[in-house]
């Protein structure tokens, strides 16, 4: 938990190959979170990957603005596409 804590600061993305196999597209998703924090920003995939909390065979996708120092993530879940969460992370 630490590890993905720390790679969503620094911006370090899975892999391709690490991911679960998804109903959306990454396009899909970076457009969602955009709609989700009502402004055009440069956005990175953090991380897919199986839901911590509920239906353990959940995927979600944790999307983050590509800012320094601080931002926000957005956590949406994959079947339905649906906003889980926006979050503020960082200094601010």
């Amino acid at each position: 938990m630490m590890f993905d804590f720390l790679k969503s600061i620094l911006g370090v993305t899975d892999r391709p190959a690490d991911r679960p196999a998804t109903r959306l597209r990454e396009a899909e998703v970076l457009e969602i979170a955009r709609k989700a924090l009502q402004r055009d920003v440069p956005l990175f995939v953090s991380s897919v990957k199986r839901r911590s909390e509920g239906p353990t065979d959940t995927i979600e996708w944790v999307i983050g603005t590509a800012t320094v120092g601080s931002g926000q993530t957005v956590r949406i879940d994959d079947a339905s596409g649906e906003v889980l969460e926006v979050a503020p992370w960082g200094v601010r």
